[in-house]
């Protein structure tokens, strides 16, 4: 249990704070670079995809099943995946 005002920021990966969109604000609230970082990940995920199957090597590995949450749920962080 977090004593009040020392609550730490929640996170995806990394440090990277949870998308705005995804806590409630209005996407005015949203802060460009994070967006911007978000599309470039995007950007090199779906890169590497169009050239492999999978992300690690020839099989199916962990970092494919994680990575399936995020993007599923990129909406809801303000992400938006149709082209």
């Amino acid at each position: 249990m977090a004593v009040l005002g020392t609550e730490q920021p929640r996170t995806l990966y990394r440090g990277v704070p949870l998308p705005d969109v995804y806590l409630g604000k209005p996407a005015s609230d949203l802060d460009p670079d994070k967006i911007k970082r978000g599309y470039i990940a995007l950007a090199r995920m779906e890169h590497h995809l169009a050239a492999t199957r999978f992300l690690l090597g020839e099989r199916l590995s962990l970092a494919d099943v994680a990575l399936l949450a995020y993007t599923r749920l990129a909406h809801q962080g303000g992400f938006h995946l149709d082209g």
